[in-house]
C-alpha cells in the first residue's frame, strides 16, 4: 500500500551525518566561552570528556557511532546536545537544516527523534549555559523544545510537509501543565500547524493508562503513529491491534516490529483484516478489578480488558488481554 514516508532527524542530539550541521560542530568556536556557536550547545561539568573538550565542555554522546570506538569524533558520528532555549540555534535548525530538506521532493516530512530526550540529563550534569537550578533548567529547556518544534513544523508546512515528534515512549497526562514539561502549552503552540504524534514502545498487553493518553490526543484531533516493540516477530499482535483500534481516528498510524532495522518488521495478516469503520467513541469501564475499554465498528467489536492487583488501578495493569470480533 501507498504509505507516507519521512526523513529522520534528531531534534535534541546534532550528529554530523547532515552537512548543515557538520559545518557547525566542526568550527572551534562550539568549545570555546563567548564564541560563535558556543551556547548553540549545552556545555557542562561531570561528563566523561575526552581530549580536546576542555571542563565545562560541550555535552556529547555517540549514540550514532556504532563501533568507532576511541575514533568516534564531531566529523563522523559524535553528536553534540543542542541548547534549544538558545534562539540563534532554532532558528539555524529551522531554516537551515530543516528548511533544506522540506524541499526535497522525496518524502512526505520530517520525523524528530529523542524530542526533549535532554530533560533526563540535568539531574546529571551541571549545565552551565542556561540559568537556574536542574529542575529551573528543564522547564526552560522544554520552553525551547517546544518552540522549535512550532517553528520547524511551520517552515515544513510551507511545503506540504508535516513534522512527527517522538515525545516520549509511554508518556502519559499529555495535556498535564505541572513540573517540567507543559505540555498544554506545546498543544497550543504548535496548533496552526499540522504535526503528528509518535509513540515509541507502547504496548498492548500492557495499555493503561498509556491508553488514556492516546483517547486525548484522539479527542483533541492529534494524529498519532502507535509503535509497538515486539520480542519476537511470531507474537500475537491482538491486544497491541485492539488498543490501536480503540484509540483511532483518521491520521492514525500503527506500527510493530522487533527493532528498526529492515529484518526487524514484517507484514501481519491482521493489517489486511477489514474491521470496517468506527461508529462509536470508546466506552471505558473502571471496576475494583479490571478496566475495560470497548469500541463498535462497522464490522467488528474491539475490546481490551486490563486487570489489577487489588482496587488500585493505578499501580500499573498486570496484563491487557485484546478480543476482536467480526460481525
Amino acid at each position: 500500500p501507498e504509505m507516507p514516508v519521512y526523513m529522520y532527524l534528531a531534534m535534541d542530539w546534532a550528529p554530523p551525518m547532515w552537512p548543515e550541521i557538520k559545518t557547525v560542530l566542526e568550527d572551534s568556536s562550539t568549545i570555546h566561552p563567548g564564541e560563535k556557536y558556543y551556547d548553540w550547545f549545552l556545555q557542562a561539568t561531570g561528563q566523561y570528556y575526552v581530549p580536546p573538550y576542555p571542563e565545562p565542555g560541550p555535552l556529547y554522546t555517540d549514540i550514532f557511532c556504532g563501533g568507532a570506538g576511541t575514533k568516534a569524533n564531531v566529523s563522523n558520528c559524535r553528536a553534540l546536545y543542542w541548547n534549544l532555549h538558545n534562539q540563534d540555534a532554532r532558528k539555524y535548525i529551522a531554516e537551515k537544516v530543516v528548511g533544506a530538506y522540506a524541499k526535497l521532493g522525496s518524502h512526505d516530512g520530517i520525523f524528530f527523534d529523542a524530542c526533549a530526550f535532554t530533560l533526563q540529563l540535568f539531574q546529571n550534569y551541571n549545565v552551565t549555559n542556561i540559568p537556574g537550578n536542574a529542575d529551573q533548567q528543564k522547564k526552560i529547556f522544554w520552553d525551547g523544545v517546544s518552540k522549535l518544534e512550532a517553528e520547524v513544523a511551520g517552515v515544513l508546512s510551507q511545503y506540504n510537509r508535516r513534522a512527527m515528534f517522538s515525545l516520549g515512549q509511554t508518556e502519559v497526562n499529555f495535556l498535564r501543565t505541572e513540573g517540567s514539561e507543559d505540555e498544554a502549552a506545546m498543544i497550543n503552540i504548535l496548533k496552526e500547524y499540522p504535526w503528528i504524534r509518535y509513540y515509541e514502545g507502547l504496548d498492548g498487553t500492557d495499555a493503561f493508562p498509556a491508553l488514556d493518553n492516546l483517547l486525548m490526543e484522539a479527542q483533541a484531533g492529534i494524529p498519532v503513529v502507535m509503535h509497538v516493540y515486539l520480542k519476537s516477530l511470531l507474537d500475537d499482535i491482538t491486544p497491541h491491534i485492539a488498543m490501536f483500534l480503540i484509540a483511532r481516528e483518521d491520521g492514525f498510524y500503527f506500527m510493530a516490529s522487533t527493532g528498526w532495522l529492515d529484518d526487524d518488521w514484517k507484514w501481519f495478516d491482521e493489517y489486511d483484516r477489514d474491521y470496517g469503520k468506527p461508529i462509536s467513541k470508546a466506552k471505558k469501564t473502571v471496576t475494583k478489578e479490571a478496566v475495560t475499554y470497548e469500541r463498535l465498528y462497522t464490522k467488528s467489536r474491539i475490546s481490551l480488558s486490563c486487570s489489577y492487583p487489588g482496587s488500585d488501578v493505578i499501580s500499573g495493569s498486570k496484563g491487557c488481554v485484546g478480543e476482536i470480533e467480526f460481525i
